[in-house]
């Protein structure tokens, strides 16, 4: 194909800045799922998003996606305050280190067409920093992959974040607590903050947080079991009969949140 094509292709990867268009062309291959559409054209328009999602949904990995688009992009982008930083936080050092890894797998699967040069710089190996932090850089940007809370601001050594993306954080974490110092913190110094996982019942912080959010916003994304063309309603009943406790199969795939005392929003 001529530089014409790759020139054409770059525009419309550059002017779609949902990044829908280069995800699905190029990453997944296929068409975006309903619920994934509306979770990155929420992130367009909002400075904080909150999606509730069921389990095979794709959350993480559209995250990871969007990311390596983001950090393609913007890769040999100077900035006067240094680089670009996303920073990515879930609750397990397992999570963040597979984040990291599909991230630069993804980046690899994008057409070297659209980004590198001659002196484009190559990307580096995911580095460890203290306090179990990760981080992978390409060019000017940074992705990091941390911990909430004041851990979190120590590893990222970045002021003003593009994105920070949570991942799970309240799943099995009765007591974490979106609307804490630290986590405003991040709120406040990022450009956009995307919350993303299964809702918990037993956690009445983040009740409270969703029921603020969406009397600000007005709705809460939803990214449902039925969004996946290859869950099927019909296949939901198995999964149904492995959860003895109904609430906890609600908070997984039901994308429902409600306190102990069941207060559906």
């Amino acid at each position: 194909m001529d530089n014409n094509f790759w020139k054409s292709e770059l525009k419309k990867c550059s002017l779609d800045r949902t990044r829908a268009y280069m995800m699905s062309k190029y990453i997944f291959r296929k068409p975006l799922w309903s619920g994934q559409v509306k979770l990155l054209n929420a992130m367009l328009k909002r400075d904080l998003t909150l999606s509730i999602k069921s389990r095979r949904v794709g959350y993480t990995s559209l995250m990871a996606a969007f990311t390596a688009c983001e950090m393609v992009l913007n890769y040999d982008i100077k900035r006067p305050n240094g680089k670009t930083h996303i920073v990515y936080i879930a609750p397990f050092v397992s999570m963040r280190h597979l984040f990291l890894k599909q991230v630069q797998e993804y980046i690899e699967m994008l057409p070297e067409e659209l980004w590198v040069t001659n002196d484009s710089p190559r990307l580096l190996e995911i580095h460890k920093c203290s306090d179990n932090g990760l981080y992978l850089e390409l060019g000017e940007v940074k992705l990091m992959a941390t911990d909430a809370g004041t851990v979190g601001f120590k590893n990222s050594s970045s002021k003003t974040p593009s994105y920070v993306i949570y991942d799970e954080m309240v799943t099995q974490n009765d007591d974490f607590d979106f609307n804490s110092s630290e986590e405003e913190n991040w709120r406040k110094i990022s450009d956009k903050t995307v919350i993303g996982g299964n809702p918990n019942h037993k956690n009445e912080k983040f009740y409270n947080f969703a029921k603020e959010y969406k009397a600000k916003y007005g709705d809460i994304v939803k990214m449902q079991f039925e969004d996946n063309p290859n869950n099927k309603w019909n296949k939901i009943s198995p999964w149904d009969r492995m959860y003895s406790d109904t609430h906890e199969f609600a908070d997984e795939f039901k994308c429902e949140i409600f306190k102990l005392v069941k207060e559906t929003l």
